[in-house]
């Protein structure tokens, strides 16, 4: 069965949760689920959450940027997601990249804010810490520089049977994301 690009199997469920606006449109509820678990009462801007359950999910640094800080565009869409998620890693690349630039002119956190951004998502309950087991020889081959890091998160994710969720066009792209990278916004 498909819903907006995403397949649904008995390994990964993925559903699709109307937000508030729609019910008071009108609009019915994904076949399956019921008014109290599909709706989300925070207000809405008009779009559509993808919820995932049963699977984990490691984000990528862009998403983990999302969900600290509100002046970034998605920031709503990333904390309704990320509270909808029944599993969320991070590991130390995604920690680190995120207070990097959470530190950079781009944000000018200081450290102890993004320290503390980062507490609270990984004292999530559905929060766990990932080890970057993967020696870098075990990557596809890659074109660019670029995209070293990006093809290790992917691997990394694949290898402990994860979604990588990402904002990055480029990355969702490239031959060696296959299906294990996927934007959670793009409807």
């Amino acid at each position: 069965m498909r819903f907006g690009g995403w397949t649904h199997n008995p390994d990964a469920c993925y559903r699709i949760r109307l937000r508030s606006c729609h019910r008071e449109k009108g609009l019915s509820c994904p076949r399956g689920t019921q008014r109290s678990s599909c709706h989300d009462s925070e207000a809405c801007e008009g779009y559509i959450v993808r919820t995932m359950s049963l699977a984990l999910v490691l984000p990528d640094v862009n998403l983990l940027l999302a969900f600290g800080w509100r002046s970034h565009p998605h920031h709503r869409r990333c904390r309704s997601w990320i509270a909808g998620l029944s599993g969320l890693s991070t590991c130390a690349i995604t920690e680190l990249g995120f207070l990097r630039v959470s530190m950079s002119p781009a944000y000018r956190a200081s450290y102890q804010d993004a320290s503390n951004v980062l507490q609270t998502l990984t004292s999530l309950e559905t929060a766990t810490f990932l080890a970057c087991d993967l020696s870098t020889s075990q990557i596809a081959p890659v074109a660019s520089y670029k995209d070293t890091t990006d093809c290790y998160l992917v691997e990394l994710a694949r290898k402990h049977s994860l979604k990588l969720a990402t904002l990055d066009q480029r990355l969702l792209a490239s031959p060696w994301s296959g299906t294990t990278a996927f934007n959670p916004f793009r409807d």
